[in-house]
């Protein structure tokens, strides 16, 4: 009887783990499939930038030495960052805005970013807003992407200094 009871109990525990194993593996599929961009060189003045699964170009920039996931947004006039994200990173809230989104008017902060690394690309001095409810991806605006060469290889999106 005993006997019987571990063996159910083994059992038990072997299901956990593989439910347990199997989910960390569709977590990390569908996460790679939303970001496939996370593991971008440090080093490399050329970011190549592989479409998700919704059609966007998604990547880690460090701001200010932290890690922010971007959206690249070709309609985006600047930079812009969730006022969590900018909380979170330390960013100083400037004069208080107005501004147009998608989804109608909204109140936003200037603010001013010192530095961004994209990969091994760096830029300085950067302006930005600070919008509340932006969600967990801030926007890299055309203020960024105008420093920057954009060359389009099919769905792949690659990113180089002006020089």
């Amino acid at each position: 009887m005993q006997r019987k009871k571990v063996g159910k109990n083994m059992l038990f525990f072997a299901w956990i783990i593989l439910f347990l194993l199997l989910f960390m593996l569709f977590y990390n599929f569908e996460q790679n499939a939303y970001n496939p961009n996370s593991n971008i060189s440090a080093e490399a003045l050329s970011v190549s930038l592989q479409v998700n699964n919704q059609g966007h170009y998604i990547l880690p920039i460090r701001v200010n030495g932290h890690e922010i996931n971007f959206l690249v947004d070709t309609g985006a006039t600047n930079v812009a960052i969730s006022q969590e994200q900018a909380d979170r990173i330390g960013l100083p809230y400037g004069t208080p805005i107005k501004i147009r989104t998608a989804n109608g008017l909204t109140d936003a902060w200037l603010t001013k970013i010192d530095t961004m690394q994209i990969g091994g690309i760096y830029l300085n001095d950067i302006d930005a807003s600070i919008l509340p409810n932006l969600g967990d991806n801030a926007l890299l605006g055309a203020n960024v992407l105008n420093r920057l060469h954009l060359n389009y290889q099919g769905s792949t999106l690659i990113l180089s200094p002006l020089n």
